[in-house]
């Protein structure tokens, strides 16, 4: 078998996210922020709404204990979070949704197609049937 001359793969380029915000998207750190305070928030409601299906006892004082937890990283990471927000501001605003030349639906075709499938309008085809 004949082998030709050795090929050097090439590797893909890697771009690492930047820490701070550009003009474009948030960086690094909003987007961790963001982030750890959604998981943050989820997981407190979780522990805060369904603490009844925990037994009474050990388990139901740590799922207690959980949710204070996360409750006080909450403001703690609020702490971070708005002083981050003053120093590193927002990217600009994306592309109007409802500009012509993104997306060509016009409000009127938009609210009609709104009305068409709500449940009444749905519901009273089913019977014209």
């Amino acid at each position: 078998m004949i082998r030709g001359p050795a090929r050097r793969m090439k590797t893909p380029e890697v771009s690492i996210m930047p820490l701070r915000n550009s003009p474009d998207r948030y960086g690094a750190v909003s987007l961790t922020l963001h982030w750890l305070a959604a998981v943050l928030i989820v997981a407190a409601w979780l522990l805060g709404t369904f603490d009844d299906v925990l037994p009474k006892g050990p388990a139901r004082d740590a799922g207690l204990f959980a949710h204070i937890t996360f409750g006080l990283a909450m403001l703690v990471l609020l702490a971070i979070r708005v002083p981050w927000r003053l120093a590193d501001l927002p990217p600009g605003p994306l592309a109007d949704p409802f500009d012509e030349s993104v997306a060509p639906l016009d409000w009127e075709t938009a609210l009609a197609y709104t009305v068409a499938e709500s449940p009444e309008v749905r519901e009273a085809a089913a019977k014209a049937r």
